[in-house]
């Protein structure tokens, strides 16, 4: 009893700690300034890079021949990630902040009438949305974490863990460990959020969310890639 107790004060500690991270106000449409030279607004910019991305994910790649049955991409974008797996054979279920992200994923679907109960596109705001599904195999989480506000983090991933059935597995990137170069000020102008402490932190953070890391790797392009387990209570 004892260890039980133990683990909820420190799961409950890590997640206060996240609650107080500080998250400057983001304008979206203010120029963006980065070392003196002014940009697009930051709302029209992040626009045009989501809607650009057409970067493949390494650990999702392995599940493009043969995917699991039911996948639930957050921030599916164009499709990138799942599209393989949905014209593999999975069921998709997509979802984005903007329909303008997904509707290049809705036309490459072919023929759209064949596969209806097979792909399923939603616009929303995964924060505030109530729930993403049920009884996932798979959800896809790609570059979506770093824009959630740390205040929403916890509710976030109490969402995604109740997607996924038990035993299911989570595929997802976090921001960390870069230094003050260009590109992290232009993507924390974007809203994106950087955390510290390497594969450790990221070990951390989904062990508190209720996950086993299966692989915690560094990306090129920054950050860490991670597949994680559900676990039970």
């Amino acid at each position: 009893m004892a260890a039980a107790v133990s683990r909820e004060t420190a799961t409950n500690s890590f997640w206060s700690a996240f609650d107080a991270m500080d998250t400057p106000p983001i304008d979206p449409k203010a120029p963006l300034v980065i070392r003196g030279r002014e940009f697009p607004p930051a709302g029209e910019l992040q626009q045009h890079m989501f809607a650009s991305c057409t970067m493949v994910e390494k650990l999702a790649k392995k599940y493009f021949e043969s995917p699991p049955s039911f996948v639930i991409d957050l921030g599916c974008g164009n499709g990138a990630n799942s599209l393989p797996m949905h014209l593999s054979g999975a069921k998709v279920h997509g979802i984005d902040s903007s329909i303008l992200q997904i509707a290049p994923y809705a036309l490459a679907t072919y023929p759209p009438e064949a596969r209806k109960d097979m792909l399923t596109l939603t616009a929303g705001d995964i924060t505030t949305m109530p729930s993403y599904g049920k009884d996932a195999d798979l959800v896809l989480a790609v570059d979506v974490l770093p824009y959630i506000q740390p205040s929403t983090m916890k509710s976030t991933m109490e969402k995604i863990h109740a997607a996924l059935k038990d035993g299911g597995l989570l595929i997802g990137t976090l921001f960390i460990d870069l230094d003050g170069t260009p590109q992290r000020e232009m993507l924390e102008g974007l809203g994106a959020h950087f955390y510290s402490g390497g594969a450790t932190f990221v070990t951390a953070f989904l062990s508190n969310a209720g996950f086993e890391p299966k692989a915690i790797e560094e990306r090129d392009e920054g950050g860490y890639r991670f597949e994680a387990v559900k676990l039970t209570a």
